[in-house]
């Protein structure tokens, strides 16, 4: 049986170094501790899991939820892990991280910083699939303002978090509506809160952002929703360094075991599920039984998701924001047999 031991700890992350797309915003870190019998690495210690998620996110709770259920004992058993979970608010800060050693697996990476991360050396690989979403993603302005739509963006200041995964989405939602980047001015603010208060002081214009973090103030007339982001879909993926996905297979399948079994979980006793969500974002628990189930959460990586992902890749080139494709991306990126495995197939 794993013990659990946890220490929360406020951290500030740095800039990153080189040409990585980072926004350097304050994370929470959280140190989780276990040992049991087997599964040792080459020296006989227990094998040493550093995993980062996302505490803002609804979708980034899985492995407390597989703690707290009984499913990471039930995968793992007695074997001597050792886990360290690491929160960050953007995926490039995760690439950061990556690069300095700290981090083994990432829950949630978006499909732009993982891209972003590859093209400028962060060895990376796809393990699964982990969200597909369109309108939970929302496009807000102030309550009073004459903003409607999409349409009338143009010359305006909006709110995005850098070189995460929603970037893309917004770019091509301006797309649609006949806006280029160079008509806008971005503002990089990441925190929901943050974005809300400068749409109130004045100092940006809209804000795009996930509708569970943006509710409660819609609900409340401070902001209204004016677009969601139906045909600009973002992705995110389970993502593992490839050094430690071919050093620690075994580990590695167990833990895509364990967020595989997690996700259905969740999906299944959501009311359970959402307690322990709320209490990690601060999202009310009535707000995530509500709107979870628009989150498309199936790990499967599909080929659908592959085309989606070149597509990034391909508005990434266009933009300037990497230099070449990546070659070999399927082959030398993507590993899918994990979650085939978890999956059964």
């Amino acid at each position: 049986m794993m013990k659990w031991k946890q220490n929360l700890q406020k951290i500030t992350a740095g800039t990153v170094a080189g040409a990585l797309l980072v926004v350097g915003l304050s994370g929470c870190d959280s140190t989780t501790e276990s040992t049991s019998q087997a599964n040792t690495d080459a020296q006989g210690e227990a094998v040493k899991i550093n995993v980062t998620y996302f505490d803002s996110f609804v979708w980034s709770y899985y492995i407390q939820i597989a703690q707290k259920y009984g499913i990471w004992d039930s995968v793992f058993g007695d074997d001597p892990v050792n886990v360290q979970l690491t929160s960050f608010s953007s995926g490039p800060k995760v690439n950061e991280a990556i690069t300095a050693g700290d981090i083994d697996i990432a829950i949630n990476e978006g499909d732009q910083p993982f891209l972003s991360g590859v093209a400028n050396g962060v060895d990376l690989t796809i393990l699964s699939t982990e969200l597909r979403q369109e309108k939970t993603l929302i496009l807000v302005a102030d309550s009073n303002s004459e903003i409607q739509s999409a349409a009338d963006l143009k010359g305006k200041n909006i709110s995005v978090p850098l070189g995460a995964y929603v970037h893309k989405s917004l770019i091509g939602v301006l797309q649609d509506n006949g806006i280029s980047v160079d008509d806008v001015q971005l503002t990089n603010i990441s925190a929901a809160g943050d974005a809300v208060a400068a749409i109130e002081n004045g100092d940006v214009d809209a804000y795009i952002g996930t509708i569970f973090s943006l509710y409660s103030e819609i609900q409340d007339g401070k902001i209204k929703q004016i677009a969601d982001l139906t045909g600009n879909g973002a992705y995110a993926y389970l993502i593992g360094t490839t050094d430690f996905v071919n050093q620690h297979p075994d580990v590695t399948q167990k833990l895509v075991d364990v967020l595989y079994q997690s996700t259905i979980y969740t999906a299944e006793h959501l009311d359970q599920a959402a307690e322990i969500i709320s209490e990690g974002t601060g999202i009310d628990t009535s707000v995530i039984q509500q709107l979870y189930p628009l989150l498309d959460t199936d790990m499967d990586f599909t080929d659908a998701d592959l085309e989606a992902l070149l597509s990034t890749q391909e508005f990434l080139l266009k933009n300037d924001i990497i230099d070449e494709e990546i070659p070999n991306l399927k082959e030398q990126h993507i590993n899918t047999k994990f979650i085939q495995t978890a999956r059964g197939e």
